[in-house]
Formats: C-alpha cells, structure tokens, sequence
C-alpha cells in the first residue's frame, strides 16, 4: 500500500477532501536529486488536494475539517493505470499505424496519432462505462482528531 498523510479541509458524504504535501516518497527514490518534484515539495508549492473515500475502518462522518488523516492506495492500482494510460494507447496507436501502413507508407505516422488519439479516448471513458474508477481512488486509513477540528460537511 502507498501511504500519505494530510489535512482534511472538507467532508463531503462517503468522502473527505485532503489537503497533502506529496513528499513521502521522495526520501527513497533514486532521482531525488534531479527530480523536479522533489525539488517543488522542498519550497513548499507541492501541496495538492485529494478525494479520499470513506474505508471500512474510518467513514467519513468521523473526519473533521483540520483533522489530520492518513491515505491509502495499493500497489495495483497505480500498476494497472500505468499499464491502462501508457500501455493502452501506444498499443491502439501501433495496431493503427500498421493498418494504415499497409495502405500507403507515408500515412503510418497519422495512423499512429489517430491510434494514439483513440486510446486516449478510450481509457478516458472505460472506467467510466464499467463503473471501476473508485477502484483508482485512495481511501481513508487512519484519523488523527486536531484539537482546532471544525465540523464542516460540504
């Protein structure tokens, strides 16, 4: 599981907004350095605001705004959407430009854009149409109560 912590800044019915800095993983990764991320977490501009779902552990209506939680997302999840937004439209992008390449050469580099156009297209609306896109979204893991919490439901 991938973890991160945050503030929550509102609460809405099945889930909470969360306020995170997305630095945890910069201490272990091998670019650290040159990374570009890694260098806007240290001055402080790398804060971006995450839909967590409510978890069997903690629901929701037991976050308040200020409170600090903690997020959580597997493995596979960011595995099959790196396969699903990079391997999906190369792949529809290849297929097309060798169909169209059989037609006439020249137009294998337009096959391959229209291909990669529609495998974009594609993977936009898949998760969509099968219902599976809260499968891709974190979930609420732990909550820590902040004495200053403010019960605001969005």
């Amino acid at each position: 599981m991938l973890r991160e912590t945050g503030r929550v800044v509102a609460v809405d019915d099945g889930a909470v907004w969360v306020e995170t800095v997305r630095s945890s993983a910069c201490g272990r990764c091998a670019a650290r350095a040159g990374c570009g991320h890694g260098a806007l977490a240290r001055t402080g501009s790398a804060k971006g605001l995450i839909r967590a779902l409510e978890s069997p552990q903690v629901p929701a209506r037991d976050c308040a705004v200020g409170d600090e939680v903690a997020i959580e997302l597997p493995e596979e999840a960011v595995l099959q959407g790196s396969l699903l937004v990079y391997g999906v439209p190369l792949m529809v992008g290849i297929v097309a430009a060798l169909l169209v390449q059989s037609y006439s050469e020249p137009w294998a580099p337009a096959g391959f854009v229209m291909g990669l156009a529609a495998g974009f297209a594609a993977i936009r609306w898949l998760p969509l149409l099968q219902h599976r896109q809260e499968q891709f979204e974190p979930r609420l893991a732990d909550v820590r109560k902040s004495s200053q919490s403010v019960i605001a439901r969005a």
